[in-house]
């Protein structure tokens, strides 16, 4: 290689990173913070199992969990929302009615675009035959956790049930319910029962 084609190759060089650098400030990497332990469940001695929590994309201090708990006054399983505004310093539990009651499963939950936190469990109860089946339920809280709306029955005989969220402002924007058997492809969009 001549002279003139390498000073030319480094001035062209050094022109390409100047215009590169030119385009802005560096985007910061997105990073996790590991901070100390915190007890989130104060609410008693007993298991915790299937254990899920979400982070809301409005307010990265607000964190929901939610789990199965071996809480019923009768015995047997009901599950419960953990909630907490202050990045995990400090956390409330929920019940919901139709889990003491029947009992439950199958804890999950997810952050809408908006804030909207979504609670979803399975509720062991009687079909209107007499046959036990797992009811899908569904919450919503416009408050990050600390309080639930009314239960949305979804239907019964699902299992596994789980919520993808897609944060984009695209076409799939919104909170998708994917339901074992599948029989509602998604609930979504803000006019919805889960969307906000």
């Amino acid at each position: 290689m001549s002279r003139r084609t390498l000073s030319a190759t480094l001035v062209l060089l050094a022109a390409s990173a100047a215009i590169a650098g030119a385009s802005g400030p560096p985007v910061a990497e997105p990073r996790i913070v590991v901070g100390p332990n915190m007890l989130v469940s104060r609410d008693g001695d007993f298991p915790h199992v299937e254990l899920i929590l979400a982070a809301n994309p409005k307010n990265v201090k607000n964190l929901v969990g939610g789990a199965i708990t071996y809480t019923r006054p009768s015995g047997g399983t009901a599950c419960r929302t953990y909630a907490t505004v202050d990045g995990g310093t400090t956390w409330w539990p929920s019940e919901f009615a139709e889990q003491v009651k029947w009992g439950g499963g199958d804890p999950y939950v997810a952050f809408t675009p908006h804030g909207t936190a979504i609670f979803t469990a399975l509720a062991f109860a009687e079909d209107e035959k007499g046959q036990a089946r797992g009811f899908l339920h569904a919450w919503r809280s416009m408050d990050g956790g600390l309080t639930w709306g009314p239960t949305m029955n979804l239907g019964y005989s699902y299992d596994h049930e789980q919520i993808t969220v897609d944060q984009t402002t695209g076409r799939f924007a919104g909170p998708h319910l994917h339901r074992h058997p599948l029989r509602l492809p998604r609930v979504h969009g803000r006019g919805l029962p889960l969307g906000g």
